[in-house]
């Protein structure tokens, strides 16, 4: 797993969060990969065609029409849902 890598090379003053990108199906909330792969890249634009700095700025993504929920999300996930 990519993930697995980049946090071996963390400081210890270094924090690491997951964006989870998925939608209901069925009443379920399903991870479908080539549309989170898709919002991954989106993420990476949009935080630097924002300039994000903080956190807090990620919950404001609303690409591929994703959007932040607060209800599933914490403070090691943010999870975003179409």
């Amino acid at each position: 797993m990519y993930s697995k890598s980049l946090y071996i090379s963390l400081s210890k003053f270094s924090s690491f969060i997951s964006c989870t990108f998925a939608e209901y199906k069925e009443d379920k909330i399903i991870t479908k990969g080539t549309f989170a792969k898709m919002a991954r890249g989106e993420m990476i634009r949009y935080m630097t065609e924002e300039t994000i700095e903080n956190i807090s700025a990620i919950k404001n993504f609303n690409r591929l029409g994703y959007k932040y929920s607060e209800e599933k999300s914490n403070d090691k996930n943010i999870v975003f849902i179409r």
